[in-house]
């Protein structure tokens, strides 16, 4: 901010990056409408007929498949499935208390990866993937999904070779690709849903999108939806993981500040609120320097990268910003 404050809102930090600090910067840099680079068609999964909007490159049509799957991401619905959460991040208590116990030192990275994919199953198809259950990686497909995505990474600059040799229908139904535990759990447990839609279970987020393409299906396909609920699974999880160890790490790194947070929480309880173990998402939000800590932590290293804008798209979409 004082870089901002010396040179105005402009201020390139590296040789390929700016910071921007205009209030307009939002609408006109992460709102425009600017085509997405040919990588983004390679996040396919499993093969090229699975459509999200994270792989459609033309903003349009991007904007037009966002809006179908839209319903299901409003913060009214999400709070609908707090008490699904609160149970899951629960079951990350009762590990702590364990580790506690036993004075046994505790993975948190991996505890927490654990409960940050309980907790997308919970919400986007009523299962959890049963991490925190065992307590484990089953079948190591967390571990693998790093090296699982390394190759998507690199295969998607190659999007024709790609779909020949991996991404294709016929690999897809050989089922003979390394995808694991996640990626199969996911699969079926939306093919239930899609079999069980009457049913009087939790209503979650891809009962929304099934209920879109029951009513409009002209605006969605089925593929959409499988590929909606895997790359939910694997971006939710990843980044929400990736929050997480940064909000602890520099909460630890920093005493007086942990000192503090921990104080607010204490007055919170001392003032009736936060009465349980997991605390809710509306005491929360009373919480001002928690959240202050929260939002400094995804400053400080953000689970998704800045954008990248060509020079003519910054040009044309900046031009009416005053420096």
């Amino acid at each position: 901010m004082e870089l901002h404050d010396k040179h105005g809102h402009f201020v390139r930090i590296a040789d390929d990056e700016v910071s921007v600090s205009h209030p307009d910067a939002v609408r006109k840099l992460l709102l425009a409408p600017v085509p997405k680079g040919y990588w983004y068609r390679g996040t396919t999964i499993p093969d090229y007929r699975y459509i999200a909007p994270m792989s459609v490159c033309d903003p349009k049509t991007k904007i037009s498949l966002s809006k179908a799957l839209s319903p299901g991401y409003s913060q009214s619905n999400v709070l609908q499935y707090e008490p699904y959460i609160t149970k899951t991040i629960q079951g990350l208590l009762d590990w702590m208390d364990i580790y506690s116990r036993s004075k046994a030192p505790m993975k948190l990275d991996d505890f927490f990866a654990y409960t940050t994919f309980d907790v997308i199953g919970e919400v986007v198809f009523a299962r959890p993937f049963g991490f925190l259950e065992k307590g484990t990686d089953i079948g190591n497909s967390i571990a693998n999904s790093e090296m699982l995505s390394f190759i998507a990474a690199s295969a998607s600059f190659f999007p024709r070779l790609r779909n020949a040799l991996i991404s294709n229908p016929f690999m897809t139904w050989l089922g003979i690709l390394p995808m694991g535990h996640v990626f199969n759990t996911t699969m079926t447990a939306v093919k239930e849903r899609e079999k069980n839609i009457d049913s009087n279970s939790q209503f979650v987020i891809v009962d929304y999108w099934l209920r879109t393409l029951r009513q409009q299906p002209d605006r969605l396909q089925v593929r959409n939806v499988y590929a909606q609920a895997t790359n939910n699974v694997g971006a939710g999880a990843d980044t929400v993981n990736s929050a997480l160890q940064s909000f602890f790490y520099y909460l630890l790194r920093n005493p007086l500040m942990l000192e503090r947070a921990t104080n607010e929480v204490d007055d919170a309880v001392k003032d009736g609120r936060c009465k349980s173990g997991v605390v809710s998402f509306s005491d929360a939000q009373q919480l001002h320097y928690v959240q202050a800590c929260i939002k400094e932590a995804l400053r400080f290293f953000t689970p998704v990268p800045s954008k990248h804008v060509p020079d003519r798209d910054f040009q044309q979409h900046l031009s009416s910003l005053p420096n």
